[in-house]
């Protein structure tokens, strides 16, 4: 299981825990403060476990989900490989990567993917660990072009940026699949088991 290197200091992405079984995100100033309101919002609902080191644990591997160098191993046998903070890997690629999606998508006259679909992606990411609000990064225009793609009623608060492309998860979400897979084309991304992307790039 990977633990951060210093508990001391605050990760790139803050001291937050996304609880999956009530779709709540726990944000504290510190790692231990943290671990108590994850354990009284736990013993709120009923929920295990709620040993503050159990309870430890499991925050830092899922913010180490989420970073790179800020993170170690506890045991050489951990399958876990550390990924780059999502506010550090906006860049030229990423702006490519858009530029190919906006391609695709208009080419395919701007349309969307089926709202079922959208909503069975939305459940994916907003679970994932690797689903990030934007944080210090000079690409904020480029996120809010992003944002006025999507229709109003797609505009789910709990989509944010995807920690493996950099995209905004709220328009990837609503995306048609051939735009998906357009927009990752020769970037040798490696999505999670999980990810509905790898879904649909393995087929």
């Amino acid at each position: 299981m990977p633990q951060l290197r210093n508990p001391n200091l605050t990760p790139p992405t803050g001291w937050r825990f996304f609880e999956a079984r009530t779709g709540l995100n726990i944000e504290s100033d510190n790692l231990w403060s943290l671990v108590d309101k994850v354990i009284a919002h736990r013993q709120q609902r009923g929920l295990q476990p709620t040993e503050r080191l159990v309870v430890r644990n499991e925050i830092e591997s899922q913010i180490c989900a989420r970073l790179g160098n800020e993170c170690r191993k506890s045991n050489p046998e951990d399958k876990w490989e550390p990924v780059s903070d999502v506010s550090a890997a906006i860049g030229a690629s990423e702006v490519l990567a858009f530029t190919k999606f906006l391609i695709a998508w208009f080419t395919q006259g701007g349309g969307y993917a089926d709202k079922d679909e959208t909503l069975r992606r939305r459940a994916i990411c907003s679970t994932c660990p690797l689903n990030n609000p934007m944080k210090g990064c000079s690409c904020g225009p480029l996120y809010s072009l992003l944002a006025k793609l999507v229709p109003s009623d797609r505009q789910f608060s709990d989509l944010h940026v995807c920690g493996i492309c950099g995209c905004s998860l709220k328009l990837k979400c609503s995306s048609p699949a051939e735009a998906v897979i357009k927009s990752d084309e020769g970037r040798n991304l490696k999505y999670p088991n999980h990810c509905w992307v790898k879904g649909l790039t393995s087929k």
